[in-house]
Parts: C-alpha cells; structure tokens; sequence
C-alpha cells in the first residue's frame, strides 16, 4: 500500500486500493484460531485511518521535497547552437574514421611483416 502511494503520489485515488485490500483480507487463508472474524473485520477497519495516514505521510514528503531550493550550477552553461554541434559532431566521426583506417594500415603493415619473419625463422631452423 505505502509502495504504490510513494510510486504514484499523495493525489493518487485510493478508493480502489481499500476495496481490493478489502477483498484480498477476507479471501486469504488463516487459521480461525488466531485470526477471528471480530479481527478480519477489527484490520478491514484499520484500512479507513491507515491508507489516509500513509496518504497524508506522502503529502509530507512531497511538500518537504518541493521546498528544497535548487542551486545554480558552478560551471559555465554550454554556448553555441545545434548547428555548430552538428559541425563538431561530423569533425569528430572524421577524425575517428581516419584513426581507424590508419589502425587498419598499420595492423596489415604488421601482419605482412610478422609473417616474413616468421617464414626467416622457420628457415633459420
């Protein structure tokens, strides 16, 4: 109960939620010994001041959290325009896409040159 008021405020509709706690209080098994119908009907009751308690504990919350004041920021705000980020952005995938074919060289580079020493070691021996 206190979960699916936090999740959905102290202005959510709680009628349902008592009637389908009701429900579900009178539906569950017990043991007749230890829970009487006086005390199903006794808990039943304690739904009316416990959803209002949770409801009114959730409005605290909330009213505590609203009055928090917001603190600027101590770094300076970004400046420019979508356009010049959409001009960083392509010098960005430039520069990455040229680092990743010169990568790509060296990598062949050093393959052709690991497999002509391998061959100079394998007649060495």
């Amino acid at each position: 109960m206190a979960a699916y008021i936090a999740r959905h405020g102290a202005c959510v509709e709680t009628q349902w939620l008592h009637a389908d706690l009701e429900r579900a209080i009178r539906a569950a098994a017990r043991d007749l010994a230890k829970h009487s119908d006086a005390y199903i009907e006794f808990r039943i009751l304690d739904l009316d001041t416990l959803i209002p308690a949770i409801v009114e504990l959730q409005a605290a919350s909330e009213s505590a959290r609203l009055g928090v004041e917001e603190c600027e920021p101590t770094y300076p705000a970004p400046l420019g325009s979508v356009a010049g980020a959409r001009v960083r952005l392509a010098q960005v995938a430039r520069q990455h896409v040229a680092s990743v074919i010169a990568y790509a060289s060296a990598k062949a580079e050093y393959r052709v040159r690991l497999k002509e020493w391998e061959e100079r070691q394998a007649s060495a021996a």
